[in-house]
């Protein structure tokens, strides 16, 4: 979907790996590629992020002196929802070439921090589905 994703008129990064590898593969690769000392990691399919949740990361990443933030829905960990330091690429690269790919052990290898989002539990919808899509597109239609 190279193509359809330009349409966008964004850079697009790929992370170059044969096979699956999956979100910690293009975690790696915006590392990589990134402008700033700090990435955001969210799913592409999610449509309801709040408008504060890179300033929620930030602060705690601050507070805590932690290169590692992740989304808690408050009952579990939502780790494809993180703010992520680039001081953690060269770890995150062995981990990928050890071949590891469970993104939990890795977050379990740094010291990270929860920001809780138990208040807008919607965050984490991803749409997975036409119906998914069309509750998406009734709830914005409604707002």
């Amino acid at each position: 979907n190279l193509e359809r994703y330009a349409e966008f008129g964004r850079r697009i990064v790929t992370d170059g790996m044969t096979g699956f590898l999956g979100p910690l593969a293009g975690l790696a690769a915006g590392l990589v590629t990134s402008r700033t000392p700090w990435l955001v990691m969210v799913p592409c399919d999610s449509p309801f992020l709040p408008h504060d949740l890179v300033m929620r990361f930030l602060n705690v990443a601050a507070q805590y002196d932690s290169p590692l933030v992740c989304a808690h829905d408050g009952n579990r960990l939502q780790p494809v929802f993180s703010l992520v330091h680039t001081r953690l690429l060269a770890d995150l690269t062995e981990y990928l070439d050890a071949g590891e790919r469970k993104i939990d052990r890795w977050f379990d290898r740094h010291q990270w921090r929860p920001v809780v989002f138990a208040e807008h539990n919607d965050i984490f919808f991803n749409v997975n589905s036409p119906h998914d899509l069309q509750q998406v597109e009734a709830r914005l239609l409604a707002d």
